[in-house]
């Protein structure tokens, strides 16, 4: 590996690492206010609304659904974690958040257990059930 000697380089990627870490403010947007906006209109004003939603960082708690192996770039299995958020509050107990955890992570996670996490909302997916956020998590217990 080389190491640049621009002291400017290095500067920019260490400020870019530090923004990598469970650093940032949590917003209050909960899960329900997203359903809501989600059962309020279309999916084109659903799509519009959620601009203002990417990138806040939220701490969500809800139970395991699923744990699912997708394949990323280069066919790198990736584990993901999928989470009911809203059966609690009359929604359905299908999953409404899904962000990828370690191996050894997945292996602690089973159907039903609670969890609690802190992540940026990367996007959604649209399912017959409303949206699914799709969240850079940064912190899982």
């Amino acid at each position: 590996m080389r190491v640049s000697r621009r002291p400017g380089l290095a500067a920019a990627l260490l400020a870019g690492l530090a923004g990598c870490g469970d650093s940032g403010e949590v917003s209050d947007l909960s899960y329900a206010t997203i359903r809501k906006a989600a059962d309020a209109g279309d999916q084109a004003s659903f799509q519009r609304w959620f601009r203002d939603v990417r990138g806040q960082r939220v701490a969500w708690r809800g139970r395991v659904v699923e744990v699912a192996k997708e394949h990323g770039d280069d066919f790198v299995e990736i584990t993901m974690l999928v989470v009911d958020l809203d059966s609690g509050m009359g929604g359905t107990t299908d999953g409404d958040a899904r962000f990828p955890v370690s191996a050894a992570l997945a292996d602690e996670m089973v159907p039903g257990r609670e969890v609690a996490f802190t992540g940026r909302i990367e996007d959604y997916e649209w399912t017959a059930d409303g949206p699914v956020v799709r969240l850079d998590a940064q912190r899982v217990e």
